[in-house]
């Protein structure tokens, strides 16, 4: 029975080869575009959402009232912020700045200018930095020590074990203590290296002052309530900082790329925008709809020639 199906199937499409091919085609260029769109709505919603726990990490942002009256919202917040919320706050369980800054590498007579990324202890838990090698509880506890991505590690090394060299950087000798993988790209934080911010101090040395402002990203407990401790925060610059006029807030890591476009001041990468989201959503879903019209009012045209076959 399905054997005959096929065969008249068949049939039917040689029989009416430019009304099946004019109806078969409008319909897969219309799935096509619409799962395409889609695939690109997804990619934009999943930044972050990878990491085990992106409903607790939050991004600490300021308020900024500027004496003329108007409003600023900057990405970034007082440097030694991370330590003293940790301290304060019992909700709060990890802390970490995160500082972009040049990192020269020698090795040599050859010597390479890089960015790399300079934070706490507590950043590799928090985003689930994954080691190939090394240990994620002692690779930054030497004020010189460097982390490297896998691809960066092959890019400098190749196939040698890059784990325990050492080369001059800054001034200073650095150590690798370990190799990485990767961050996904889909995720607001980039970075080749990671180095501690203790090693910042010994050429900018107001990195743990007031007047300095970095990236602070937190982690929660579970089950915490981050509405009530945003409240909470709100007056913490001004509490540690004289002369401040800036409330603090949070802002969960899920949200930053869609939700931040040409919002704060100071951020550190591109972001996406939620308002292209929801309109390339809409568009996806109106081809599909208008591409399966087309095909059923093709497909009832057709029937019109099929009346005696039916019969």
């Amino acid at each position: 029975m399905i054997r005959k199906y096929i065969k008249t199937g068949f049939r039917n499409l040689k029989r009416f080869a430019t009304l099946s091919a004019v109806n078969i085609v409008g319909l897969s260029i219309g799935l096509a575009s619409a799962i395409l769109i889609l695939l690109w709505v997804y990619d934009e919603w999943s930044y972050d959402r990878h990491f085990s726990h992106a409903d607790n990490l939050f991004r600490v942002t300021a308020k900024q009232n500027s004496p003329n009256g108007t409003i600023e919202q900057m990405a970034i917040v007082p440097s030694p912020s991370a330590q003293y919320l940790k301290n304060e706050y019992p909700e709060i369980i990890r802390a970490s700045r995160f500082i972009l800054s040049p990192l020269t590498l020698k090795k040599g007579d050859e010597s390479v200018e890089e960015i790399a990324a300079y934070v706490d202890r507590d950043f590799l838990k928090m985003f689930d930095v994954r080691f190939i090698e090394g240990d994620v509880n002692s690779a930054l506890n030497d004020p010189h020590s460097i982390i490297f991505t896998e691809e960066m590690a092959f890019k400098f090394f190749g196939n040698e074990d890059p784990l325990g060299k050492t080369f001059q950087s800054n001034g200073n000798e650095a150590k690798i203590t370990g190799v990485v993988k990767n961050l996904p790209h889909n995720s607001h934080i980039n970075f080749n290296f990671l180095a501690p911010v203790e090693w910042l101090k010994e050429y900018l040395p107001p990195v743990n002052e007031w007047q300095v402002r970095d990236l602070t990203y937190i982690e929660l407990k579970e089950g915490t309530d981050w509405r009530s401790l945003d409240n909470k925060l709100r007056d913490f610059i001004k509490k540690h900082q004289e002369g401040a006029d800036s409330e603090m807030h949070l802002q969960n890591i899920k949200n930053i790329h869609l939700y931040s476009s040409q919002k704060y001041m100071f951020d550190s990468s591109e972001k996406g925008d939620i308002v292209y989201v929801r309109i390339l959503t809409l568009v996806a879903f109106l081809i599909l709809v208008i591409a399966c019209i087309n095909f059923t009012n093709l497909s009832t045209a057709q029937s019109t020639d099929r009346e005696r076959e039916i019969g």
